[in-house]
């Protein structure tokens, strides 16, 4: 080591960069779409059933891909898989660009998101390995990090089209900066931290037969279907409610738009408090405000009621930052973070769907929104229990019996990319 901790200052600013580069695109592929269906189904001639199965497709992706992460991250190593990951990203999102049919676009599109998802679930761990005395601030700046990148997506994918000419050159940009942020992850890849044969290692198997996965697995769950029904209703709540269809959708930017500086505030507050039940409450209790005001007055304050929403569909950032303080180990948190994120995604589709029956079932939003309300409630008791001090490792078999040997070169990796103090 030199004088004055250089090369350990250098390569902590590299795996920064790697790690906010890759949280910028985590869901760029997946919001990037959805502004410019009309216009891509009309030049694909895609069907009714393919458009429906794309918008599904990120939920699909991040439960299926998501859950195979340890396993490659064990094979080839934590910054190997990720840039894997990302080139599967970059790769998808250009290959669509040219795209010229249905059955193609829908196939990178799911080569995109199989890419997202393993940055999904390996994140967390790669925040533990690089920074292990601050998870909690990095997990701060990532968080707010995806939710910029997201809300720029998912506001600026249209306007972008109008400017460039088009969805492909619009969808092509993105692809472009997913490139880009691809070039610290190749810096990475001569250090890169494995499993070794000494190491312990953490499987599903074993993951799944803990308390603390299924409770976190239980919260995460219930925030997606929260997450992705009001995503996915509150325009048409907005617009059977009376207002015009550009108004709901600049409300539903607002509800976006809110989680941005939240998802900051909270990490950090999560952070500094790795059992946040005050926060956690505060949330959901402005999630049922929230769902009363649409039920009770929708159009009386639409733009409160959003606001509102907003901040009680913040429960992500908090999940993010507990995960990282359940686990000891870097094998323990990704394996717990795969469990957890696939799962959780695998249900979240379900809150859509559940909404979207009951709906046709009773013509109105009264039980439908009762059915939100439900599910803030039951996520806020699960979110209470994923509160208490608690480590993954203290529940997994013959933990008590066999403490894990960390292989050596691993440490060696991380003592010198740690930043220093």
């Amino acid at each position: 080591m030199t004088r004055g901790g250089g090369p350990r200052v250098g390569a902590g600013l590299l795996a920064l960069v790697a790690l906010l580069s890759l949280a910028a695109n985590l869901r760029v592929a997946a919001v990037a779409v959805s502004p410019e269906l009309s216009p891509i189904r009309a030049d694909l001639a895609m069907t009714g059933v393919v458009a429906g199965l794309l918008t599904s497709l990120p939920v699909i992706c991040f439960a299926i891909f998501g859950i195979l992460a340890p396993a490659l991250s064990g094979l080839v190593g934590l910054h190997r898989a990720v840039a894997l990951g990302l080139l599967a990203v970059v790769a998808g999102q250009a290959g669509r660009v040219f795209a010229q049919d249905q059955v193609t676009f829908l196939a990178l599109s799911a080569l995109a998101l199989a890419g997202m998802a393993l940055g999904n679930v390996l994140l967390p761990a790669l925040v533990k390995l690089h920074f292990p005395d601050r998870v909690g601030q990095v997990t701060a700046w990532y968080t707010t990090t995806l939710m910029i990148g997201m809300t720029l997506a998912s506001v600026g994918t249209a306007p972008l089209a109008d400017a460039v000419g088009g969805w492909r050159p619009a969808l092509a940009v993105w692809a472009v900066l997913a490139a880009i942020c691809l070039a610290p992850w190749l810096g990475l890849l001569g250090h890169d931290a494995r499993i070794g044969p000494a190491e312990r290692r953490v499987g599903l198997g074993e993951i799944a037969r803990t308390p603390t996965a299924w409770i976190l697995t239980a919260f995460f769950a219930l925030q997606a279907m929260q997450a992705y029904a009001l995503f996915g209703w509150l325009p048409t709540i907005f617009v059977d409610a009376g207002l015009d269809r550009v108004t709901a959708g600049a409300l539903l930017a607002v509800v976006a738009g809110i989680g941005v500086p939240l998802a900051l505030v909270f990490s950090y507050w999560t952070a500094r408090h790795p059992s946040p039940y005050g926060l956690i409450g505060v949330t959901i209790g402005f999630a049922v405000i929230g769902d009363l005001g649409l039920l009770l007055a929708p159009t009386a304050a639409p733009v409160l009621w959003a606001i509102i929403l907003g901040i009680g569909n913040s429960s992500f950032p908090i999940y993010l930052a507990m995960i990282g303080h359940r686990a000891r180990t870097t094998a323990g948190l990704r394996s717990l973070s795969a469990f957890t994120q696939s799962t959780g995604y695998a249900f979240g589709l379900l809150g859509p769907m559940a909404v979207g029956v009951l709906r046709d079932a009773t013509g109105g939003w009264t039980w439908p929104l009762a059915l939100m309300m439900a599910i803030s409630v039951l996520m806020a008791f699960f979110a209470l229990l994923a509160a208490r001090p608690r480590v993954i490792e203290d529940e997994l078999p013959a933990a008590g019996s066999a403490q894990p040997v960390v292989d050596r070169a691993q440490c060696a990796a991380a003592e010198s990319e740690r930043p220093a103090p």
